[in-house]
């Protein structure tokens, strides 16, 4: 008993050391106007107050974290400029042109997906390319939602985002080709499984279009700059699989607008589903 009480207060200490280190550099690059970084830091500190309830930090920190992160959504950083720029494209596109929008981002990931379902965690991510196959039936009017379909992958992946597992930097997967590990705290800098989860929403319930979220489009994107704030030094504006996420936002969109046959987007999907982002 007394062992199980032991760990529990070394985990919590854990996670509170980790909450003061990226809060503290967080705001070292935040007053020394390194936007991207301290974004990338905050971000990940306020996260772990949102999600782990045990945490024990101070309360003058939490309130300085967030008012640091709202001062830096005034800021021209790269996820923050890529949202605005989607969310005025955005409006030129219909319900199901935006849906299909989020779906090519998701056939994206489906490779960074299978890979960390093998972490024991996360199995539940060996459902997305059923899930891809579903969200693309239920937004073309193929198929009526069914909730026994996915009953419980909403559970879980919220279950998920709350969870050490989540927030534990050794938490962690690679390709052969990268230098580095992914860590799963990659994922904050598109705050990834949230709006994947607000995405399977927004198709399995009616939402109006006023309401509809695009902002899963940037998963991806989010990933690899949070990868490569953490492993080098750098401009991330420069990096090749940044650009290149960058045009293929862009050329997704093109493509939705002017509405495709399903042969070209089924095309573009199948590609996208066997694509490696960090490659």
């Amino acid at each position: 008993m007394f062992n199980q009480l032991f760990k529990k207060k070394e985990k919590a200490f854990h996670f509170n050391d980790m909450f003061n280190t990226y809060y503290q550099q967080g705001k070292d690059y935040f007053h020394k106007n390194d936007f991207e970084y301290a974004v990338h830091y905050l971000d990940q500190a306020y996260a772990l107050t949102l999600s782990l309830e045990d945490l024990d930090v101070s309360e003058e920190k939490i309130e300085n974290c967030s008012q640091m992160l709202l001062q830096l959504e005034k800021e021209e950083t790269l996820i923050m400029k890529t949202i605005e720029n989607i969310k005025e494209m955005a409006e030129h596109l219909t319900y199901d042109q935006r849906s299909l929008w989020n779906l090519l981002t998701l056939c994206r990931l489906e490779v960074i997906f299978k890979e960390v379902a093998h972490i024991p965690e996360c199995q539940l991510f060996t459902r997305v390319p059923d899930l891809i196959d579903l969200l693309y039936q239920i937004i073309t009017g193929e198929k009526e939602y069914d909730e026994s379909d996915e009953t419980d992958f909403l559970d879980e992946l919220y279950e998920l985002s709350d969870s050490q597992t989540f927030y534990n930097p050794h938490t962690t997967f690679t390709f052969s080709f990268l230098e580095k590990p992914i860590q799963l705290l990659d994922f904050i800098g598109g705050d990834v499984l949230t709006s994947l989860e607000l995405f399977i929403d927004q198709e399995t319930n009616y939402t109006e279009i006023n309401d509809f979220s695009n902002d899963f489009v940037v998963s991806a994107l989010g990933i690899l700059k949070s990868y490569y704030l953490r492993t080098q030094n750098h401009n991330i504006n420069e990096i090749s699989q940044i650009q290149n996420e960058l045009t293929r936002i862009k050329n997704d969109y093109e493509l939705i607008k002017n509405i495709p046959d399903e042969e070209t987007f089924i095309l573009k999907m199948n590609t996208y589903r066997q694509m490696n982002i960090f490659e």
